[in-house]
């Protein structure tokens, strides 16, 4: 039995399928290639805005689209066209089109009554007229007029987008001014600069044309395209708002307010020159201490920088206030800080006389004190530092309240501050060069007392040692002596000294310790085979030797450690093995050479019990 259906059933079937179908809907794509503006100045403040897009089609039909202009309340002007730009000649009949701006800002441009086109690119020509003036698209800007107009955002990316801007005229060119306004967050617009783009200038009889080039919009992108013009071209246009503006108005202080500034810059003036003759005296006292001059950034006497800071600080102040522009005030204010610098003071090295190394107790080398003078406009000393922060405090408190009233004056009054920091902060006392006993003392002080608490060094005696100059009794540099119990012969000493390293912010201790031992004796080949590297150098006496190290850090604990290392090397004898060889029985004894003896130096001669005398280790004079 066959299973087949009728022919008139399934052609029944097949015809109801194609009735009830519904049409499907038809593929569209649109590219913005291009994209051409003119807008031409009137006199009245309006202008003519022209638009030329270059649109290509694919699929279709095309039937309505958007362009998203920032211009409101425009009028179109003469009937718009599209034309296709390729193919027949007879395909290039313009096809009518109908455009609109709907209530949100766009316009809506409905092709051919709604039947659209399809593939193929086209040429979209739109004009209408905009005040610009109701827009604030022309405002004042110094001695020119500013005009500026927004043009439309497009979904696509465009290649040098251009815009001609044609104004009536006059006797000064148009210039361009360029920025960009992009979507930001929330769909606002963020202004940023236009970039690089490029502009062509043509004088004509009646208008002058100023075309603008970008080289690249991109997609989303409203370009802000601005230009300066003479304010001649807007001659028909009364509008305030495009007047230059009037000479600002003179402002003439009453009396009883020119009084009290005048009066309150005479108090600047005088205290600050007060207080900079106090701070030169504390300055020569403190330099006479360490035995230098001071030193002024500007080389003048104290009464030239007196008479000549305190009044430029208040006529800086002044201008500051007063002027429009801070730089005279800012650079008077440079000018008394000059005035007010000191630099770091600088001794004169001179060879020292001859003299002795004498040992000192402890009250002698460290105990004496230097007599400083009362400074309390030196940042370097404790009530110095107290009344520099106590002026700091209640000159940023005051800062904080001027700021409430007055932001500008009060950034002006805390840039002012620097006149404070400069006269506190130069011509410290920490900034002079270091003495070679009351500097040095406060170093070896700790060294001794870490010394003698060490058990490496055992029952090592610890001591200040002195140079006393000759015909002086006060010592000129301060050093420390150790003698650990049971050197070896030859030892004479170990010595810690303080060397200084000068820089702009003060002087730099450098710890240095010296092994003092006799030339040849053991103790001086014991340090030779445990220190290799060790280099000596002769000493104060001929028969010397001196080696000078220093430690890794200039620390004090890296100086005691160095020092604690010595003080056990030069009470350890090195480890020595003797290897005796048998001779062979009924060899003959050798013949003693006779070799003529020289007088042995006084140093290495033996007393009637055996023993050699050691020189001197202290009581000697220096070089």
């Amino acid at each position: 039995m066959s299973l087949r259906p009728p022919p008139l059933l399934a052609a029944l079937v097949v015809l109801l399928g194609i009735l009830i179908t519904n049409p499907a809907m038809a593929w569209v794509e649109q590219t913005v290639l291009a994209h051409d503006a003119r807008v031409v100045l009137m006199r009245s403040g309006t202008a003519r805005v022209q638009h030329t897009v270059k649109i290509r089609v694919k699929g279709g039909p095309l039937r309505t689209f958007d362009i998203h202009i920032a211009d409101r309340d425009v009028t179109l002007s003469g009937e718009p066209t599209l034309v296709l730009t390729g193919g027949a000649m007879d395909a290039r009949m313009p096809v009518p089109v109908a455009v609109e701006q709907r209530p949100d800002g766009p316009l809506r441009v409905d092709i051919d009554q709604g039947n659209g086109v399809r593939r193929g690119v086209y040429d979209l020509v739109v004009t209408y007229d905009v005040d610009l003036l109701k827009q604030n698209g022309v405002t004042r800007d110094g001695s020119l007029l500013l005009l500026s107009w927004i043009g439309p955002r497009w979904d696509d990316g465009i290649d040098n987008m251009r815009t001609t801007f044609a104004v009536p005229s006059s006797a000064t060119d148009p210039r361009a001014v360029g920025e960009v306004q992009l979507e930001g967050p929330n769909d606002e617009l963020v202004t940023a600069p236009l970039g690089a783009f490029l502009s062509t200038l043509t004088r004509l009889p009646e208008f002058d044309e100023l075309e603008l080039v970008r080289p690249h919009v991109a997609s989303g992108e409203a370009v802000a395209w601005k230009v300066r013009v003479d304010p001649s071209v807007l001659g028909e246009v009364q509008d305030p708002r495009l007047k230059p503006l009037p000479p600002p108005e003179v402002v003439l202080i009453s009396p009883e307010r020119r009084a009290t500034y005048l009066g309150i810059g005479g108090a600047i003036a005088v205290l600050f020159s007060v207080l900079l003759t106090l701070k030169h005296h504390q300055v020569v006292q403190s330099c006479r201490v360490r035995g230098v001059r001071p030193r002024p950034l500007v080389p003048v006497g104290v009464a030239v920088r007196m008479a000549f800071a305190g009044p430029l600080l208040a006529a800086s102040v002044g201008a500051q206030v007063f002027l429009e522009h801070p730089l005279p005030g800012a650079l008077g204010v440079v000018a008394v800080l000059l005035l007010a610098a000191y630099r770091t003071p600088v001794k004169a090295v001179s060879p020292r006389g001859p003299g002795r190394w004498l040992p000192l107790s402890d009250e002698d080398a460290f105990g004496k004190k230097e007599s400083w003078p009362y400074g309390w406009l030196d940042a370097g000393s404790p009530l110095g530092k107290a009344v520099f922060v106590l002026v700091a405090v209640g000159y940023g408190v005051g800062v904080w309240l001027l700021s409430r009233h007055a932001a500008y004056f009060a950034y002006v009054a805390a840039l002012d501050f620097a006149v404070v920091v400069v006269l506190f902060g130069t011509g410290r006392r920490t900034e002079l060069p270091a003495d070679g006993v009351h500097s040095a003392a406060m170093l070896l002080r700790e060294v001794a007392k870490d010394l003698r608490k060490s058990k490496k060094v055992g029952a090592a005696r610890v001591r200040g040692l002195g140079r006393i100059p000759t015909g002086a009794t006060d010592p000129d540099e301060l050093r420390l002596l150790v003698r650990p119990k049971g050197a070896l012969q030859g030892f004479r000493a170990i010595e810690v000294g303080v060397g200084w390293a000068h820089g702009i912010g003060g002087s730099v201790p450098l710890p240095q310790v010296l092994l003092r031992v006799v030339d040849g004796s053991p103790c001086h080949e014991a340090v030779t085979k445990r220190l290799r590297k060790a280099r000596w150098v002769r000493g104060r006496e001929s028969y010397e030797r001196v080696m000078v190290l220093t430690p890794a850090v200039p620390t004090l604990d890296m100086t005691v450690k160095l020092a604690e290392s010595l003080s056990q090397i030069v009470c350890t004898a090195p480890l020595e093995t003797t290897v005796k060889v048998a001779k062979p029985a009924g060899s003959p004894r050798p013949r003693p050479r006779h070799v003529a003896r020289r007088p042995a130096p006084p140093n290495k001669r033996r007393r009637p019990d055996g023993t050699t005398p050691m020189p001197p280790s202290i009581n000697h004079a220096s070089e």
